[in-house]
């Protein structure tokens, strides 16, 4: 039931109570009682009525503040690589993995999570898989950049270690 079937429930019962006010007092017994259990009927639907009604509009109120927040949060989203939308670091930069935009297309913001490689992608939500992305770690840079970072220290270590006399392991 919707507003207007509860409002026409509670305006029958009224209706009922007022031919019960200004009824004759002829009126027998089984007349009487039938009306009174028309106007408990006619109650009874307008509370579940309205019992509907406010399930209704709690829900729609939950909707509201989620599109409130999205709101809020795609103006605070940053273009990265890729033509993908990150959320903001402190910083102004991209931050963690790229918010899906299928869900942004229906009006959710749902950030991705790594999925299975570096430079993929999962959104939690609808299950649909990015590739190539860039996930940025909190300092700001990609995955990618930090293992090749990684390599390239490992790299500096092992030609430093060779220099010194230590070769392997067991030279330490």
């Amino acid at each position: 039931m919707d507003l207007i079937a509860a409002l026409s429930s509670l305006k029958a019962a009224s209706e009922v109570v007022k031919a019960l006010r200004t009824a004759e007092k002829a009126l027998d017994e089984a007349t009487l009682k039938q009306r009174l259990a028309d106007v408990t009927v006619a109650l009874a639907d307008g509370r579940i009525a309205l019992a509907e009604v406010q399930e209704e509009i709690n829900t729609k109120d939950k909707e509201i503040a989620t599109l409130r927040e999205a709101l809020q949060l795609a103006g605070e989203l940053v273009e990265g690589p890729g033509s993908y939308n990150y959320l903001r670091n402190d910083d102004g930069g991209p931050k963690g993995a790229p918010i899906c935009p299928r869900c942004r297309a229906e009006g959710r913001i749902m950030q991705t999570v790594q999925f299975q490689l570096a430079n993929k992608a999962q959104c939690p939500l609808c299950q649909t898989i990015f590739h190539p992305v860039s996930i940025f770690l909190p300092s700001g840079i990609t995955a990618q950049e930090e293992r090749q970072r990684r390599q390239q220290e490992m790299i500096e270590r092992s030609q430093h270690a060779s220099r010194s006399g230590r070769n392997s392991w067991m030279g330490r």
